[in-house]
Order: structure tokens, then C-alpha cells, then sequence
């Protein structure tokens, strides 16, 4: 009798440490692990989703024009600012709304044919394609529209009239953007510029002039969170 018992009580024991063993994973500290494992990898892909997010943006932008051609005969280069609009479009389309302020140098060394005070409101739209969306996007871009161009001050002959005109204008060009966080972040580009200014006359001895250049443009750019 005393054998049998000591068997019972030998089996009971087995049992009681097999299904310990088997409990042991479901303890509430492994249940919270392997629930953090689950999440977690959630949550950093969706933290980083905005990298690669293209989203409409509102951006500020300083440019610094080389003039070409004979317009670079009378101003040297000129300098601006402008307020851009960006809306997306899917999936790689920003179409661009802008217009600012530029203003050209006239050179010091030239003493007829040209305005000392010779600036323009460009109103400007078109868009960019994004060839690639992460924290680096690189885009191709084309702008046209007008520029509303104002020139007084006639250097070499005092009874020229000022001139206020409406010209059209156009921009290729490539940059890029570069996102720190969610919201904000810089861009970079270089633009050829085409603008109608003067035409030419040769009743008078007047070549044509035509506003082109090489623009570097740097600025700081928001972008609304989709």
C-alpha cells in the first residue's frame, strides 16, 4: 500500500512540474514583451512613412540670378525673393503657384543703354515632377508666366521715359528637397531663366534684350502633414 501511494504521489509531482514549465511563457512580464515586439515594429515604420511622403507645401525661397547674353552687357545679376505654393497630385506632381520680388544691378562701369532702377514682380505657375521620395527628393521643374517689370532712373539721357511693361517668362531646371522632420525641411535648385524685355530695332541702332540667366535658388520649405 505504501508503495502505491509513493507512486501516486511521484506521478502528481511530474504532472504538477510539467504543467509549470508549460505556464511559464504566459507570465504577465513575457505577455507585455512579446506585445512591445508586435508594436514596436508598427510604430517605427510609421514614424518614418513621412520620409518618403510627398505633401503640399508652402516654401520661401532667396535666388541669386547670373545674367547671359546682352542683358549681362547692362546689369550684371540681379537678386530676389519669392513665395511659393505647392500642391500635390499623385504621385509625383507639384503643381507650383509663386511670385516675389527681384530686383537687377545695373553695372557701374557702363554709362548709357539702361535703367539704374530696374526691378519686377514675377507671377509665375507650373510644376515639378519628383523623380525619387525619401529625405532626399530630386525633381525636374518648369515655370512660366509673367513678369511685371518696372525701370526708371535712364542712365544717359535724362528725358527717357520710366517704363512699367508685362512680359512673359519661362524656367526649366532641376533641384531638391531635403526633409529634417515631418513638417519642415530645405531646398536647393538651378534654373535657366527666359524673359522678353526689349525688342530689337534697327532704326535705331537697338539689339535686342532678352532677360536671361542661371538662377541659384536656396530656401526653407513646410510641408502640411497628409
Amino acid at each position: 500500500m505504501k508503495i502505491i501511494l509513493l507512486i501516486i504521489v511521484f506521478c502528481f509531482s511530474i504532472t504538477g512540474l510539467s504543467l509549470s514549465q508549460s505556464l511559464t511563457p504566459l507570465k504577465l512580464s513575457d505577455i507585455k514583451k512579446e506585445s512591445l515586439e508586435i508594436v514596436n515594429p508598427v510604430i517605427k515604420a510609421g514614424s518614418s512613412d513621412y520620409k518618403k511622403e510627398l505633401s503640399d507645401q508652402i516654401f520661401v525661397t532667396y535666388s541669386y540670378i547670373q545674367n547671359l547674353g546682352n542683358f549681362k552687357d547692362y546689369y550684371s545679376d540681379g537678386q530676389g525673393f519669392m513665395l511659393n505654393y505647392g500642391k500635390y497630385f499623385p504621385n509625383s506632381w507639384l503643381a507650383v503657384v509663386r511670385s516675389g520680388y527681384f530686383k537687377q544691378n545695373f553695372k557701374v562701369d557702363v554709362d548709357s543703354g539702361g535703367f539704374n532702377n530696374f526691378n519686377y514682380i514675377p507671377i509665375h505657375f507650373g510644376g515639378r515632377f519628383y523623380v525619387y521620395k525619401n529625405v532626399f527628393m530630386p525633381y525636374f521643374s518648369f515655370m512660366n508666366g509673367i513678369n511685371i517689370i518696372s525701370a526708371t532712373d535712364f542712365v544717359g539721357d535724362v528725358n527717357h521715359d520710366d517704363e512699367t511693361t508685362v512680359k512673359y517668362a519661362f524656367q526649366v531646371g532641376f533641384g531638391f528637397d531635403v526633409k529634417f522632420t515631418r513638417n519642415f525641411g530645405v531646398n536647393a535648385s538651378i534654373n535657366y531663366n527666359n524673359s522678353f524685355w526689349e525688342d530689337s530695332d534697327p532704326g535705331i541702332g537697338q539689339e535686342g534684350k532678352m532677360m536671361t540667366g542661371f538662377e541659384y535658388v536656396g530656401g526653407l520649405v513646410y510641408n502640411f502633414n497628409r
